[in-house]
Parts: C-alpha cells; structure tokens; sequence
C-alpha cells in the first residue's frame, strides 16, 4: 500500500512512518491503549484516531484508520 519493501522497514521505528503532524495524537492514543488494553479488549473502546502515513516517495496522503 505505501510501497515498501519488508527490508525497507528493518531498523526504523513505527512513528517514521507516521506522518509528522500526527505523531503526538497517535503516541498518546497509544499510551493509553498500553496503560489500559481493557478500554481496548472488546472493541467497545474509543475509535482510535485517524492517521496519515509516510509513503516510499515521502508523500502524506496515504490514511489508515
């Protein structure tokens, strides 16, 4: 979908792919998932919040929900 490769995602952090204005919002969306998963186990939790990825050619508009 974003054109990488399994070998381009070696030695890279998540959030690199994570386009830059959305970091903060899905680090935070994770940290409560981490600190609380049974908000999360049953899918009754909150939506988690929508967020642009970086693909190969550095563009943002790819968006995963």
């Amino acid at each position: 979908m974003l054109g990488y490769d399994a070998d381009d995602l070696i030695g890279h952090e998540g959030y690199e792919f994570v386009h830059p204005e959305d970091r903060e919002r899905n680090a935070d969306a994770l940290e409560t998932v981490l600190s609380d998963p049974s908000e999360f186990g049953d899918c009754r939790g909150p939506i988690p919040p929508r967020r642009r990825l970086v693909a190969l050619d550095r563009s943002h508009n790819a968006e995963s929900t």
